[in-house]
């Protein structure tokens, strides 16, 4: 990637001046939605290899942090350049060991962190915000370069990073030790001792009195404001002790015995189900369901009852689409015994339900699901999936029509107006790129763009057809376990015995 970037004429470099990034919505819990970002390589290629050559720098402003219990670690097992948040339980219980001697905690969260960042504010928190004013366009400064391809990523937008990416996690932590920093500073001015941690944007603070809590909260809202975030209100409390960590409802469900009687076990997967269903209504901000299918993943369950379980699966599904994978897998490791009527039938009133709603996630793995198991999407509902400019499930979609599996011919004449230059930096860059390069287009828009066509002529691919998510053996049990009877041996007299 270096070389072909190094190789570009000044020419070529000025048609990538700005790029911008696909968009794909992933469900949180209940209604509430988080729209990722896939940068553009070109750029996310330069603001990678900034915090590379830079990370030496990165951690040392991280260790100024004495509060972030989020602070990014390389991941070893290099599924991705950093860990992401498998700390959090850490998290946890890092706040009950800080909070075991304080009577008030202060429990806050930045309003929408990561799409209100203020790209300006990168040097800020580098540098301070004096030296990084008078020194606006110095590019000796980490700061102003980190500024500039993440706001060249998004079509010069200052406000907001692209969810999802390494990068935007690396560079949001910058900006939240800096707050660190500042609030424990502008606290011992007050002479006030700050206890407790952040974890990305989540803070639980914890203090000897109300009114140094009071304090604390003022200190948090000013800090932000100066680098032009929000407190998130609603999310926004000082308690009393004791303090409240968590629900108990994972523990219930972990604690929750399917017992292995094929009996029993049919009223077991009832009662277990309906149990999800309220707890995710008494606790509508939890990843109730989500936890909960990974929970049963793990159940060994009947041949007899699969019919049941398989049915209450597709039934969650259908309500919450945030476990989709879950039923993926579930499926994959279960093929034999899958009805395929039940399972075509949820395919549709999964892509009726979701399509229309520009449900990125929700259509995409959809058909990710029709493609691993050979079902066919209709024509109505493929040619509205092109219609909702949905990237991810389009290039899906293509892949579909190749197999085969879309009933008929597709209408391209709307899409293909995308396969251009301008294409290949604005928001369709992977769909223009991909199609382009795996022929499932007919278009001449690679050899627009000498990058991209270098990218391509190398083999480059951001899509991979032939991968599967990875799943666990089967967890279908043939038959019944039948209960053996224990005979126990008869009793004989005990004869006294001689000690001679």
């Amino acid at each position: 990637m270096q070389g072909i970037i190094a190789s570009l004429t000044a020419t070529e470099r000025k048609k990538l001046s700005e790029t911008n990034f696909v968009t794909y919505s992933i469900p949180k819990v209940g209604i509430h939605r988080r729209i990722n970002g896939i940068p553009n390589p070109y750029h996310q290629f330069l603001l990678s290899e900034t915090i590379y050559k830079n990370w030496s720098s990165i951690k040392k402003h991280y260790k100024k942090s004495t509060l972030s219990a989020s602070i990014p670690e390389v991941d070893k097992s290099k599924k991705r350049a950093v860990v992401q948040f498998a700390k959090y339980e850490q998290f946890k219980e890092k706040c009950i060991v800080s909070s075991f001697d304080t009577f008030f905690e202060l429990r806050s969260d930045i309003l929408r962190y990561f799409p209100s960042i203020y790209t300006h504010s990168i040097p800020w928190a580098l540098h301070t915000k004096a030296i990084a004013k008078t020194r606006r366009r110095d590019r000796a400064l980490l700061g102003n370069v980190l500024d500039e391809y993440i706001r060249y990523a998004q079509n010069g937008q200052t406000i907001g990073m692209p969810i999802g990416t390494d990068t935007s996690r690396i560079v949001s932590e910058i900006i939240g030790c800096a707050i660190d920093e500042e609030i424990r500073n502008s606290l011992k001015k007050e002479n006030i001792q700050i206890k407790g941690h952040r974890f990305v944007d989540d803070c639980h603070f914890f203090f000897y009195n109300q009114a140094e809590a009071e304090i604390a909260l003022k200190c948090f809202q000013k800090i932000l404001a100066d680098f032009s975030l929000n407190i998130n209100e609603e999310k926004t409390s000082i308690n009393k002790a004791p303090f409240f960590f968590e629900n108990n409802w994972n523990h219930q469900l972990v604690n929750f015995k399917i017992r292995v009687n094929q009996k029993y076990q049919r009223l077991d997967l009832r009662n277990y189900f309906n149990l999800l269903i309220n707890f995710s209504k008494q606790y509508p901000n939890d990843f109730v369901i989500k936890y909960g299918i990974k929970t049963l993943r793990k159940s060994s369950i009947f041949k007899n009852n699969w019919d049941l379980f398989e049915s209450l699966v597709y039934s969650l599904t259908i309500a919450e689409g945030a476990i989709l994978p879950d039923l993926l897998a579930i499926l994959l490791q279960n093929e034999k015994f899958i009805n395929r009527k039940k399972l075509e039938s949820t395919v549709s009133a999964l892509l009726n339900q979701h399509v229309y709603k520009a449900n990125h996630f929700e259509v995409s793995w959809t058909l990710w699901i029709a493609k691993s198991f050979n079902i066919k999407v209709k024509k109505e509902i493929a040619q509205a999936i092109l219609d909702s400019r949905d990237i991810i499930s389009i290039l899906i979609l293509l892949d579909l029509q190749q197999m085969k599996l879309v009933t008929s011919k597709l209408r391209l004449s709307d899409i293909k107006l995308e396969f251009n230059q301008d294409g290949l930096t604005n928001e369709y860059w992977l769909l223009v790129y991909e199609a382009s390069h795996k022929g499932w287009i007919s278009t001449t828009a690679l050899s627009t763009v000498e990058f991209f066509n270098q990218l391509s002529l190398n083999g480059v691919s951001f899509y991979d057809s032939s991968k599967q998510i990875s799943f666990g053996l089967p967890n279908v049990i043939g038959r019944p376990m039948r209960l053996v009877k224990i005979i126990k041996p008869p009793k004989t007299e005990e004869k006294p015995t001689s000690k001679y």
